[in-house]
């Protein structure tokens, strides 16, 4: 029987998907489109009054702008002002010259220092900086695009500051710490993905598994040690520093193991270095690893181990408030404890005192930040507001009911997938978790199954695709130079891809019995 709710609710996201990926349309203006059908939709055959539909998009734009674009432009802010203070020029000098066995330099390139990029700023910055790294080191330049896409992963979930889990929790109001928080179980889901990846680097980058002999140990080290501080950052912190605190202990670990290795390095993984200038002192060093550690301990000072700082600073806030329907959507401003202001002032302090940034230098940075990310501010707000409106008018129900019905105690294993195709299409993992996470929430009452797995679900699964996305294949092509390349890395990283996805379908959905509500 012909369902005309469940068409009427499916259909703008077919479109969405359509005008993006089949007609190749930049996904702010997609996005836009989009939101016009969902309003109609919900105005004309759901008879939602014009001033509650006003109020949802005015309180999804908020929302979409704070936190999530703020926090997005304090960490672009951050690496676009270190890059002219030559920060990130001193940081990439000294991690060319740790080892000169090019799997493990690969291993700290990528895993290590591309995680903690996509902790600190996200927005493929550990797509594009790692990959010119292992290009000016002489690696393969389609090989090192693949391996630099695979790496990519896991650690977005975390990206750009947590904001992918921070922004689900605050929609969703489920918890993002403690055992039972968001943070916690997408760690948990991810673990095995953890300790694969960095196996799978070396093996893409090399072509053979024969590869990982002589580095197998170190390698597994590597993917536990980043394991482990996750767990317990995401247990007691939060999501803000959990990729944070993953990437440093890897980064550390793999420096004081490759100094320390003694056997030599077998001469077909040499690899030969020709640095011009000296090695930067402890005092250069410093400076251009400020900015990135004032962030981690301003963060971390807000956090909830420390709750009487953030509950005193939390007072400095505005609230605006959004009347839809029988309820109140309220959007507030916390002006100091926001992630994405604590990056700003972290950047400022150690951009001015310890990199010696200048006005001109700072006022610059600011605007062609701005102006790079416009249309990701657009379409990031626009996705939230759409969002909004599909939830409160029950657009996203009426989708969800048949699916449910079609899949019954089988769901949890098509979770995953879901938030999958939300990043296969929008580029973006915070865009897929505000896009599907309430059908999340819905599926999990339904089955009677605990919410904040279900969505911690579809944010693991939207990790999944960031490799495969035709954004980050873009992002890939234009960083290594590689024109008319996007369908070459595509085909690449499609099986790896696949593999990620079974092994995280098959966590999800066989553990899934543990999580009943």
């Amino acid at each position: 029987m012909f369902n005309l709710p469940f068409f009427l609710g499916l259909f703008p996201l077919v479109v969405l998907v359509v005008l993006i990926i089949n007609v190749k349309m930049p996904v702010y203006k997609a996005v836009l489109i989009t939101l016009a059908l969902v309003l109609g939709i919900t105005y004309f055959a759901f008879d939602t009054p014009a001033s509650d539909l006003a109020n949802a998009v005015g309180y999804g734009i908020l929302k979409g702008l704070w936190p999530i674009v703020i926090v997005i432009f304090g960490a672009i802010f951050a690496y676009n002002l270190m890059q002219k203070t030559g920060a990130i020029s001193v940081i990439r000098d000294q991690l060319s010259r740790v080892t000169d066995d090019r799997r493990l330099l690969l291993l700290l390139i990528t895993w290590g220092f591309g995680s903690f990029l996509e902790a600190a700023a996200g927005f493929s910055t550990a797509v594009a900086i790692p990959l010119g790294i292992l290009m000016a080191l002489g690696f393969d330049p389609i090989r090192a695009a693949v391996v630099a896409l695979v790496s990519d992963t896991v650690a977005t979930v975390f990206g750009a500051v947590g904001i992918p889990v921070t922004v689900m929790g605050d929609m969703l109001h489920l918890p993002v710490v403690g055992f039972d928080g968001m943070s916690f179980l997408v760690v948990c889901q991810l673990g095995i993905l953890n300790i694969i990846i960095p196996f799978l680097l070396i093996v893409i980058m090399e072509g053979s598994i024969k590869a990982l002999k002589g580095v197998f140990m170190v390698t597994l080290i590597t993917g536990v040690i980043t394991l482990i501080p996750e767990l317990i950052i995401a247990a007691f912190v939060g999501p803000e520093l959990t990729a944070f605190g993953g990437a440093l202990a890897a980064l550390a670990t793999m420096l004081v193991l490759f100094k320390a290795r003694k056997t030599p390095t077998p001469e077909e993984y040499r690899i030969k270095m020709d640095h011009t200038s000296e090695a930067a002192s402890g005092g250069e060093v410093f400076r251009a690893v400020s900015i990135y550690a004032l962030m981690f301990i301003f963060i971390l000072v807000c956090s909830p181990l420390f709750p009487s700082v953030g509950a005193s600073l939390n007072h400095i806030s505005t609230t605006f408030a959004f009347p839809v329907g029988e309820k109140t959507l309220k959007a507030t401003f916390n002006w100091i404890t926001t992630p994405g202001m604590l990056i700003i002032f972290a950047t400022l302090i150690g951009g001015v005192l310890f990199q010696r940034a200048k006005p001109g230098m700072i006022i610059s940075t600011v605007v062609s930040t701005l102006n790079q990310l416009k249309t990701s501010a657009i379409a990031i707000s626009v996705i939230v507001a759409m969002a909004t409106v599909m939830d409160f008018t029950g657009l996203i129900a009426v989708v969800a009911q048949p699916l449910f019905d079609a899949t019954g105690k089988f769901y949890p294993y098509f979770a995953p997938l879901i938030g999958a195709v939300g990043t296969f299409v929008t580029g973006s993992v915070t865009n897929a978790n505000v896009l599907f996470g309430n059908l999340q929430t819905i599926a999990a009452n339904h089955l009677q199954l605990d919410p904040t797995w279900l969505v911690a679900a579809n944010a693991a699964g939207a990790t999944a695709t960031k490799m495969l996305a035709p954004q980050s294949s873009t992002i890939a092509v234009s960083s290594a130079g590689l024109a008319n390349a996007d369908s070459a890395l595509m085909k690449g990283t499609a099986p790896w891809a696949a593999l990620y996805l079974v092994v995280l379908v098959v966590i999800v959905g066989a553990s899934s019995a543990f999580f009943v509500a």
